[in-house]
């Protein structure tokens, strides 16, 4: 009985909570991503090119 209720203790709890967290912490990274990155479109086949420019 102790088992069956530490495992609805985690399923009704603690595993929705890591998740809610782990879906705050992706949704921020996915928004600092795209604030920082710039998406262009471009027909298929068009060769293109990135510099670096910290590379000495």
């Amino acid at each position: 009985k102790d088992l069956e209720t530490k495992l609805r203790y985690l399923t009704q709890l603690v595993y929705p909570a890591i998740s809610e967290k782990s879906k705050e912490r992706q949704d921020k990274m996915m928004a600092r991503f795209n604030k920082a990155s710039r998406l262009t479109d471009s027909p298929n086949g068009t060769m293109a090119m990135a510099r670096d420019e910290r590379r000495e």
